[in-house]
């Protein structure tokens, strides 16, 4: 299955809030995107270029504007020899497999084509091709890309599967399961579930893996942030029904903040530095004292491009994560990037020492 999507109309192409939240939506329904097209209303090319990706692809999902959304649908109608009809408010191609409100499927060929209208500050209309299931995605933690593959590749060929990787933070690797003939894909993730314990986590997502095992147990979280500036705050805030459990953080930018908001003492300021182990657990202790939360996350560090030294070079980051009622885990990392690269880094590794606190929640 290789998906392209083709989003036409430069009032779409350069909102980019709206592009974000309509890539995630796909990729939430469909799974992978092969190829994203960007083409503006009135381009000439549009013909030439519908049908190319139209036999290219396996599935096409175009995302049009409401200026272009008609005239997709007469080249759609070219392309397939056939004729345009008034549906649900929607001129559509006579031969559409299926329809809802702003959203048809059409064939060409061999390529599926779902065509959606979109408008700015307005929800996207329902995406009409599924998934397939040829690919699945999970995560293992505590281990590196190249022991995942010594380990994993044996197991995914007796179930005639292929495996890729991609290492996301240290010792966190994402990895993508794709079918060949004979694939079995759930039986593998249960068996891989079943032999390595405590480090499989079934999820395109590490922090929605967190957040969904949180509301399942009905535990609290709260945390504590300096050099992330509220981000993983962010992260936990765009899923839906966190109110139950999210105590809300505390951004802690100085260090004066830090001793009175976190109750870090002058003395570790003084003797370790904001930056430091000693200071990310008292910012753990002062989180989980001041909100009465189960867990709390913590984060300190240097996300530059200035304010390093030799002894904590731009990238190093401190960062903790605690249970109430189980352990306590401050580690020292050092991320290379930009600034945003380094602070989403730092937030993404903080879920995954969330994950480590607790066994029986998180596994």
């Amino acid at each position: 299955m290789k998906t392209a999507l083709l989003i036409i109309g430069e009032n779409i192409r350069y909102n980019y809030p709206l592009v974000d939240y309509m890539q995630k939506e796909v990729r939430n329904k469909i799974g992978k995107i092969n190829a994203t097209f960007f083409i503006d209303n009135g381009d000439k090319e549009l013909f030439l270029i519908l049908e190319e990706l139209a036999s290219s692809f396996t599935h096409l999902l175009i995302l049009s504007s409401k200026k272009s959304f008609n005239l997709v649908g007469k080249i759609i109608s070219t392309l397939t020899q056939d004729n345009l009809k008034l549906k649900e408010q929607m001129l559509l191609p006579s031969k559409v497999l299926s329809y809802e409100k702003e959203s048809y499927i059409v064939k060409y060929k061999e390529s599926i084509i779902n065509v959606l209208l979109v408008e700015e500050r307005k929800s996207l209309p329902k995406i009409l091709i599924n998934s397939q299931n040829e690919e699945e995605f999970f995560f293992v933690i505590d281990m590196d890309a190249q022991s995942c593959k010594t380990l994993l590749d044996p197991v995914a060929a007796s179930y005639d599967l292929k495996l890729s990787y991609s290492t996301v933070v240290d010792e966190t690797v994402f990895v993508r399961v794709q079918k060949k003939r004979y694939g079995e894909i759930e039986q593998f993730l249960n068996t891989l579930c079943q032999t390595f314990p405590a480090k499989i986590i079934r999820n395109r997502s590490i922090i929605t893996y967190a957040i969904e095992k949180l509301l399942k147990a009905n535990r609290q979280i709260t945390c504590a942030e300096s050099c992330t500036g509220g981000l993983i705050a962010s992260m936990i805030t765009s899923h839906e029904g966190v109110s139950s459990i999210f105590k809300g953080s505390l951004i802690t930018y100085d260090n004066k903040i830090k001793e009175h908001w976190l109750l870090v003492s002058e003395e570790t300021l003084k003797n370790f530095g904001a930056v430091s182990e000693q200071c990310v657990s008292e910012m753990l202790d002062g989180a989980l004292k001041i909100t009465g939360a189960d867990f709390a996350m913590a984060v300190s560090g240097i996300a530059g491009p200035s304010g390093g030294s030799l002894e904590k070079p731009v990238g190093t980051v401190y960062i903790g994560a605690q249970a109430k009622e189980g352990e306590k885990i401050v580690e020292r990392l050092f991320f290379r990037g930009d600034r945003n690269y380094i602070q989403k880094q730092a937030a993404i590794y903080a879920f995954k020492l969330l994950i480590k606190t607790k066994n029986e929640i998180f596994f």
